[in-house]
């Protein structure tokens, strides 16, 4: 259970880093 959350989560930060959103929020 816990592998198929970090795996759904790694998932869509992948997707949100491609779209440069969570890049932008962690760089600052």
């Amino acid at each position: 259970m816990g592998d198929l959350v970090l795996s759904a989560v790694a998932h869509r930060i992948r997707g949100a880093i491609r779209d440069g959103d969570v890049a932008a929020r962690l760089g600052g």
